[in-house]
């Protein structure tokens, strides 16, 4: 009986491992993907270039993307972007509008250091160049991904705040791009400015929400 018992913990164990690896697999691949399209964008990457960095052999690929390199980068897209979204979420907590202004301006300082600590997405070469070479089907999804998971988390705090009375102008799209573009000009003006751009996120922020004018 104990040998039986024994064999059958060795057979879990073989299953188990079997149903890890494909995930692994494909978890590696997709990784490796990104890598690609995040350097040189959609169409000037290769299935190719892809299976050679695996060491497989690219037919091999489509075992794990049948649909082929747009799938991948699709899946790549809607994965980092995904990803984003649940660390802005989980570095600003839930909107708060009890908290007044002050609230809304330390969640977004949370949200900007949270996206200058990571790779940038790069907006523009997603709407212009590789957009166009997808599918209709596949540039919806992504579209709909960076929707969803770049500008949402954002434009909740801006509706939350100002649902609450505590933004004098209502559209909240136009709010939210505003802070994502300073993000953006912080993270590429560091060169110039002489500075770290997480210590300029808060002055920043105090122009973005206050202006620029004397009261």
């Amino acid at each position: 009986m104990a040998e039986m018992a024994d064999t059958g913990a060795q057979a879990r164990q073989v299953v188990a491992k079997a149903e890890r690896e494909p995930a692994t697999a494909r978890e590696n691949v997709l990784d490796v993907a990104e890598r690609h399209f995040a350097q040189r964008g959609y169409a000037s990457v290769t299935l190719k270039d892809i299976a050679r960095d695996l060491g497989m052999r690219q037919p091999s690929l489509y075992y794990h993307a049948p649909g082929g390199k747009e799938e991948l980068y699709v899946e790549v897209m809607v994965r980092h972007l995904a990803r984003q979204r649940e660390g802005v979420e989980a570095a600003v907590g839930t909107p708060d509008p009890s908290e007044g202004i002050k609230g809304l301006h330390a969640r977004l300082e949370r949200a900007a250091h949270y996206m200058l600590s990571r790779p940038p997405i790069d907006l523009r070469r997603i709407a212009f160049a590789d957009m166009p070479d997808l599918s209709p089907d596949g540039a919806k999804r992504v579209e709909a991904e960076v929707g969803r998971s770049l500008f949402g988390p954002i434009m909740e705090l801006f509706a939350a705040a100002l649902a609450a009375g505590q933004l004098r102008h209502t559209d909240v799209g136009m709010h939210t791009v505003s802070f994502l573009t300073l993000v953006d000009v912080l993270r590429n003006g560091e060169p110039y400015s002489g500075e770290k751009a997480e210590t300029l996120v808060k002055p920043m922020l105090d122009m973005l929400l206050h202006g620029i004018a004397a009261p």
